[in-house]
């Protein structure tokens, strides 16, 4: 048994070796196996899975509900990028728009919803964490906080409303896109939810954005522009993305990259920085 570091503790993966092959393990702590193996079987039965040049996903091959386990194909090859390294994520990029227009016009659909009011309310938790530390070590974590209220305060007012509902990844970033001799493939689909495209689409911008703030590289917005332009191209049909929508989901990812990557808890004045960047997103689109 391979156990694979670097990912969720309550939700922990290995792999298994099966007579000439080789399985990832996925254990759900909490629960929910059957949900998210359910939900990938219907991925596999869409134009996302079986049937596509490369299938999107893994195949998923059983789930073990008495020890909350899914079972899948084990794919050779290695995120295009990881926290503190774009890798190939640029260079990827064309096959990365195709990959995430496919899984948007896969056709599958799922109970949970991720609309903009559910974002903003998770938002406010985010917010209330981040607050609830603030200016106990340092004032840098105090200016965190301010700017995480503040923040908060203009996402309130800038909630898009009557948008396309599409099948989303909720964490499509290149550290869940692999590349395998075939091509990209999308994995972890525990966070699957009916969302606004822009969702995914910005989520991959603002993960880049930040991941060139940390890495000394001046943060650009232009990779996840190319991404968006590039989805479009690949679902010629789907509504253009409104800019007011844009500054919004970019703020949403923003405000929870900085409360949830370890290297921006233990860098106040990063995470200070991403926070003023998503104000002066929704500032711009206000002016």
């Amino acid at each position: 048994m391979t156990p694979l570091v670097g990912l969720h503790a309550d939700r922990p993966v290995h792999v298994e070796t099966r007579g000439a092959h080789r399985v990832v393990v996925k254990r759900y702590v909490a629960g929910g196996a059957a949900a998210v193996y359910g939900q990938m079987s219907a991925l596999w039965a869409s134009p996302f899975g079986a049937d596509r040049r490369p299938p999107g996903l893994p195949r998923p091959i059983g789930v073990n509900q008495d020890r909350q386990e899914v079972e899948m194909q084990f794919l050779p090859g290695d995120p295009i990028g990881s926290r503190g390294d774009l890798g190939l994520s640029v260079q990827q990029l064309p096959e990365v728009a195709r990959l995430l227009a496919d899984l948007h016009s896969s056709g599958v659909r799922v109970d949970r919803r991720r609309s903009p009011a559910a974002l903003l309310r998770s938002s406010h938790r985010k917010v209330d964490e981040l607050a609830s530390t603030g200016g106990k070590d340092s004032a840098d974590r105090f200016v965190v906080a301010e700017l995480a209220r503040r923040l908060l305060q203009r996402l309130a007012l800038a909630v898009p409303t009557g948008t396309e509902l599409v099948l989303s990844h909720g964490d499509f970033s290149p550290r869940n896109v692999l590349l395998t001799p075939d091509g990209l493939a999308l994995i972890d689909f525990d966070r699957l939810q009916m969302a606004a495209p822009e969702r995914d689409i910005s989520y991959w911008g603002a993960w880049t954005w930040v991941t060139m703030l940390t890495t000394g590289q001046p943060p650009r917005w232009w990779v996840g522009d190319e991404l968006a332009l590039a989805y479009h191209g690949f679902r010629p049909a789907a509504p253009k993305s409104d800019p007011s929508a844009v500054a919004f989901y970019r703020a949403v990812a923003l405000l929870r990259i900085a409360h949830g990557w370890s290297a921006l808890q233990a860098a106040p004045q990063t995470a200070a920085l991403v926070l003023r960047e998503a104000l002066s997103l929704l500032d711009a689109d206000a002016g």
